[in-house]
């Protein structure tokens, strides 16, 4: 019984409540309970249990890896305080993945996944081949940042030894109404959960300035309305685990107004 009630309070609820008491303490050891908390609080359905299993940690360490902020803050620059706001969370069921620095969803991309650079400096989006599969967060910081939720189970992760790589950049050289990216799942591209974050209904009013972020089970997406510009330049960035053969594990999208 006391299994069940504790999947339906928060993770730092359930530390608080394991450091008064130790039979408590030990019920955590329950790896199914962070399990179900982790699903439960990024908005996923957990019917596909296979490709969600950590690749190194339990499920609490994940749990925490997702909540405590250390997905942005580590991957900010040292010693500097950045703000991070989280955008939401997405599933990943193949390697391809699709990152957009503007709409519409381009029609043709370079088939070669040697052409990133093409692709990008031409649609403003490209198709990456090789991305980790699984559960990906998405937010800010202060830039999109969409990064695999197993990326703090790497020790290179923690010893700042992963970088990102430039993929290209996009040229907007005139006036640009609004700045808009997006992250999907290649495969789901199709799909209605994708479509709801790309038709952009969730954007506002034209005069409305703030920055909105929307997020679904295939994609997420961040967009803000402009004042009067000379153009705007997106850059894409990727970084690789170098001991998994290259899999990406974490993008980025930085936008620059002229």
């Amino acid at each position: 019984m006391w299994t069940e009630v504790a999947k339906h309070l928060c993770g730092f609820d359930l530390l608080r409540l394991s450091s008064t008491c130790r039979w408590f303490h030990r019920l955590l050891a329950d790896d199914t309970i962070w399990r179900y908390a982790f699903f439960r609080d990024l908005d996923l359905s957990d019917a596909n249990p296979r490709i969600h299993r950590p690749l190194y940690r339990s499920w609490q360490h994940l749990y925490f890896a997702a909540f405590n902020g250390s997905h942005a803050y580590s991957l900010c620059q040292s010693g500097e305080h950045r703000s991070s706001w989280r955008i939401g969370s997405f599933l990943l069921d193949s390697p391809q993945m699709l990152l957009m620095g503007k709409l519409p969803v381009p029609r043709w991309l370079p088939p070669n996944p040697n052409d990133l650079q093409l692709g990008i400096a031409m649609m403003g989006a490209c198709k990456l081949h090789n991305a980790r599969p699984g559960i990906w967060i998405t937010g800010t910081c202060p830039r999109p940042m969409p990064i695999s939720a197993a990326l703090p189970s790497l020790e290179a992760y923690w010893d700042q030894t992963l970088v990102y790589e430039d993929l290209g950049e996009h040229l907007q050289d005139e006036n640009v109404n609004d700045a808009f990216c997006a992250v999907v799942n290649a495969k789901r591209l199709t799909s209605p959960s994708t479509a709801v974050v790309l038709n952009k209904s969730w954007a506002g009013k034209r005069e409305d300035l703030l920055t909105k972020y929307r997020a679904s089970t295939t994609s997420a997406a961040i967009h803000t309305n402009l004042q009067p510009n000379g153009g705007l330049v997106s850059q894409f960035e990727a970084m690789r685990d170098t001991a998994r053969d290259g899999q990406i594990v974490s993008v980025r999208i930085s936008q620059i107004l002229l």
